[in-house]
């Protein structure tokens, strides 16, 4: 596994035989769920371990990112599980990395290696098309942000840019800050797959335990969006007042963390 960047932690004391496998969104890496995360859990008990999709983060494959997609990335998460973890785990997708996850167990289908599921902040089941449509209808420069952060790197990123889409409005401007250089541009290859993506059905993941969490503060996918992804596969939808896009970093992440952890401790060994 030395060409995948994968981050684990070992809890002190081991209360869940299930370990975590978090995967993340576009335009990041595993560094998204090291920040708060991945110490949280672990401490929790959990072994937890997050993996950067080739190109992202430490992983191999930065130079030729524009030519990898969902499938390649799917591909990465069966590495994971089956070489690195090497037992059933519960899988933690993020916005594009729920799509992977929801890719990975239609794949699979009853021969996945996953006890449940959790889509925080998720690709709608529609995809990003009309997402992208409303976030240039309600904010025209947040899509220009986001385009030029495609083509030509973080440093497009601004502070203000990052509060204003993908953050709560009172993160600390030191964190907008210090995370901005860790932003990269997300393969084309990917962003065309998740335009009109081809979500999964209720028959495809019928017999694996799922639960949708969704920001009411993002402005990337609306939770009425999410909620209809949810409604597709017979799930509901925890709704997060104070949550944005990036909800494992922003000031309230212990929310999210918290839902989730809820909903873990009795779903899964």
């Amino acid at each position: 596994m030395s060409n995948l960047e994968v981050l684990h932690h070992i809890p002190s004391e081991k209360k869940f035989k299930t370990p975590l496998l978090f995967v993340h969104g576009a335009y990041v890496g595993a560094w998204c769920w090291e920040e708060k995360f991945l110490p949280y859990f672990a401490d929790l008990g959990f072994e937890v371990y997050a993996v950067s999709l080739r190109g992202h983060g430490k992983s191999w494959g930065r130079m030729f990112v524009h030519s990898y997609g969902i499938r390649e990335y799917v591909s990465d998460v069966e590495k994971v599980i089956e070489h690195e973890i090497k037992d059933h785990v519960a899988l933690i997708g993020h916005s594009m990395g729920a799509a992977v996850v929801q890719q990975y167990l239609r794949k699979h289908d009853h021969q996945a290696l996953c006890e449940a599921a959790v889509f925080l902040a998720p690709l709608p089941y529609h995809g990003v098309g009309p997402a992208s449509m409303e976030i240039a209808m309600r904010d025209p420069m947040i899509m220009m942000q986001i385009q030029l952060v495609q083509m030509f790197g973080s440093s497009f990123a601004t502070p203000d840019f990052a509060r204003k889409s993908l953050f709560t409005s009172d993160t600390p401007m030191e964190d907008l800050i210090r995370y901005r250089p860790l932003f990269q541009p997300e393969s084309f290859n990917t962003i065309w797959d998740v335009i009109f993506a081809d979500m999964p059905t209720v028959e495809d993941l019928k017999d694996i335990p799922l639960h949708f969490v969704a920001g009411e503060k993002d402005m990337i996918f609306s939770v009425d969006s999410i909620a209809k992804s949810a409604h597709k596969l017979e799930c509901g939808t925890t709704r997060l007042p104070n949550s944005s896009h990036m909800l494992m970093l922003d000031p309230y992440w212990r929310e999210a963390a918290d839902e989730l952890y809820n909903w873990l401790k009795v779903s899964i060994k």
